[in-house]
């Protein structure tokens, strides 16, 4: 921290576009956290689904 106030101006517009960038990115990966949740909901069901066609296919196999 005591590098970039001995800097120049142009080095605190530089922290200052990071920090901002930083601030816009944890909504974004937020925002991005929930669609994965959502899909994994999706997928969920799907997975069950495929596993209980399989189960009813090998039962069928079975018997």
């Amino acid at each position: 921290m005591a590098d970039t106030k001995s800097k120049s101006k142009t080095s605190k517009a530089k922290a200052s576009k990071a920090t901002k960038t930083k601030t816009k990115a944890v909504p974004a990966v937020k925002k991005a956290d929930v669609p994965t949740k959502r899909r994994q909901l999706k997928a969920a069901p799907a997975v069950s689904v495929r596993q209980k066609a399989s189960s009813a296919a090998q039962k069928s196999g079975k018997s």
